[in-house]
């Protein structure tokens, strides 16, 4: 990344010298391939980002509730913000917290389904 940010350094001053010389295509030239070379470093920052978000995910715990055809449930736990760590359950096993609503229940048989 070093060496992108001194390419870049180096193509400013160009850019600078090619004005100074009233040269328009030659500033023009230069500053398209500035802005190609900050695109290209932006590219890398992001998809490192990317695989740092990726590798954080991955080293959640899996929930390991067992499911209806007999294996462990490999989803990842749940991260509720806030808290330190993950929870031990991940959101269709109990990780995720259900809102408390009261169920009304039918009076009379004819309200029943």
């Amino acid at each position: 990344m070093d060496n992108a940010a001194d390419e870049l350094a180096a193509l400013a001053v160009r850019i600078r010298e090619a004005l100074a010389r009233r040269d328009p295509r030659t500033a023009h030239a230069l500053m398209a391939e500035r802005m190609r070379l900050a695109l290209a470093i932006a590219k890398t920052r992001e998809r490192d980002e990317r695989a740092e978000r990726r590798a954080q995910r991955e080293a959640w715990p899996k929930c390991g509730a067992p499911r209806a055809d007999g294996k462990p449930c490999e989803a990842r736990t749940m991260w509720v913000s806030g808290e330190d760590a993950p929870r031990t359950r991940c959101r269709h096993h109990g990780g995720a917290q259900s809102p408390s609503v009261p169920r009304i229940r039918p009076t009379s048989a004819t309200e029943r389904p």
